[in-house]
């Protein structure tokens, strides 16, 4: 494990990159706590961490971005999205701990390491590698369009006021350790679905009358994202099942149905298992849900 000087280094070399992004993220819906709830809970308590220091900071700021977000609230996130798909997104996996600090007294204000539910494992990370992990949580407008993969993810990092110039290392070592996940939204899904389960976080808040279609996700009355019926079936039950993907083909089995001679509906487990895709990196970096890997036994 690095020095603790050698990570706060590390942190503070994009620290204000950081900040400008935790702004984006604290605008995109009214339920801040929810839609940070990564970023947030893996710094809090750290009394040193420059990633803490700017979450504070842009809360108070926050109000004047709501506007300029308000449409992907409204469960308008995706409208367009065809015109922006990359070949490859990357989501961040696991769900943040929180910082771990040492039994000692007097009492040690640097955590020991920051921690990372992954499957059935607690994984350990430096401040750096914790900061590079939420950074994937950022840009939730640039997530609802896809157009968030490994390149973007690294540029960003390079190219913050405060580089951090050894961001594709950080970046590749995450997605080794399964730390961020690398798919096609538009390709074949069953080989990384296979290894994932998707976990609802926050509420479902239904329908309105005014957009029947969409199905609300938030906390309290406020929305983060708003998906089709397809799509909140699977953030709300895909957990029950294996994986990923044998949830999405439940969905679109349809068995029962043809044996009752009823009109079938035109799903494919690929299907199903594409719309999620495209919903999935919204819901995660606004904290709706988690990506997290199949435990073997």
């Amino acid at each position: 494990m690095s020095s603790v000087e050698d990570v706060k280094a590390g942190v503070a070399r994009f620290g204000d990159e950081v900040g400008q992004q935790v702004g984006a993220i604290r605008a995109s819906a009214e339920a801040l706590d929810r839609s940070t709830a990564a970023l947030r809970g893996i710094t809090s308590g750290s009394s040193h961490s420059q990633v803490s220091e700017t979450i504070a900071r842009v809360e108070q700021g926050a109000d004047a971005e709501r506007d300029r977000v308000q449409p992907w609230l409204r469960g308008e996130l995706l409208t367009g999205w065809e015109d922006h798909l990359m070949s490859t997104v990357i989501v961040p996996a696991g769900l943040s701990m929180g910082p771990r600090y040492r039994y000692v007294r007097p009492p040690d204000p640097t955590p020991e390491c920051y921690e990372v539910h992954l499957g059935d494992d607690l994984v350990e990370l430096t401040e750096t590698e914790a900061a590079v992990w939420a950074a994937a949580f950022l840009y939730p407008d640039q997530h609802a369009k896809l157009t968030v993969n490994r390149d973007s993810l690294v540029r960003m990092l390079e190219t913050a006021p405060k580089p951090e110039p050894h961001a594709a290392r950080y970046v590749d070592d995450l997605i080794a350790r399964g730390l961020l996940v690398e798919f096609d939204p538009d390709g074949d899904l069953q080989p990384v679905f296979s290894r994932y389960k998707l976990l609802p976080l926050a509420q479902g808040l239904g329908s309105t009358p005014e957009e029947p279609d969409l199905h609300r996700i938030g906390v309290g009355d406020t929305a983060a994202v708003a998906v089709p019926i397809q799509v909140y079936t699977q953030w709300s039950y895909a957990f029950l099942h294996a994986n990923l993907w044998d949830a999405c083909a439940f969905y679109a089995d349809q068995s029962e149905e043809e044996a009752a001679g009823e009109k079938l509906l035109d799903l494919t487990a690929a299907g199903v298992a594409r719309d999620v895709a495209i919903n999935l990196p919204m819901m995660v970096v606004t904290g709706c849900a988690f990506f997290d890997p199949v435990v073997q036994t």
